[in-house]
């Protein structure tokens, strides 16, 4: 597949594509909530956290992952586990833990797959539906280096699916959609917001693939294939 033909810039969803959560959700805030004098198993938090995260999210206003929407998921997730009055504490201590780079690790074949994009002169761009934590997540683990914007869905106050974040991408990139490609994990924010706004696509991971979407398992496959 000639993924880059006619492409003039190339954006990518953060998390699930280029990061993973490193141990886990469950792990990460099992910890934090040790560290505060509650407990449970990393298990039940994250089968919690899962569950608190699709309520807040499949409201269009929690899809934008701002504090607000952190806030209430924190709250969803510990219901019962740790006490009420002490739960903006523990948000807080959350808050910042997701701010380090500590918690996340490069998914395999992501920096060849940039390196590649990069040595095309291609201008490359983040669209995730996060908060400005992300600045310093990617100035830690090293991959600020190779993106020209990191556009953020708290901070335009619009999320994916939604193609308003893909047009303001189109303004910071110069590029109309035609000559854009996004790629990320998701079919119903990822790639359900990139056909919206007219762009290319495609998707990364192990989930069905939308129809007619060109698909690959993992980023060290979509290195290869820029390689080849």
């Amino acid at each position: 597949m000639n993924l880059l033909e006619n492409i003039r810039g190339v954006t990518f969803d953060a998390f699930g594509t280029l990061l993973a959560v490193n141990p886990s959700v469950g792990h990460l805030y099992a910890e934090v909530l040790a560290e505060h004098g509650g407990h449970a198993t990393p298990e039940e938090v994250e089968a919690r956290f899962r569950q608190a995260f699709a309520e807040v999210t499949n409201a269009s206003e929690g899809r934008i992952l701002d504090r607000a929407a952190w806030t209430a998921i924190v709250q969803k997730t510990f219901a019962g586990l740790h006490p009420e009055e002490s739960l903006p504490v523990l948000f807080r201590a959350l808050w910042d833990t997701f701010g380090q780079a500590r918690c996340f690790s490069v998914l395999p074949g992501v920096i060849e797959v940039l390196e590649a994009l990069k040595a095309h002169g291609l201008p490359l761009a983040v669209i995730s539906n996060n908060d400005a934590r992300q600045y310093a997540v990617f100035d830690q683990i090293g991959l600020r280096k190779y993106f020209d914007h990191l556009l953020l869905s708290a901070e335009v106050g619009v999320a994916k699916p939604d193609p308003g974040i893909f047009r303001q991408a189109e303004r910071l990139l110069g590029f109309g959609p035609e000559h854009l490609l996004h790629i990320g994990d998701s079919p119903s924010e990822d790639i359900a917001g990139a056909q919206a706004a007219g762009w290319r696509c495609l998707q990364v991971g192990e989930r069905e693939p939308a129809p007619g979407v060109p698909h690959v398992k993992d980023m060290t496959e979509l290195a290869a294939c820029l390689a080849s």
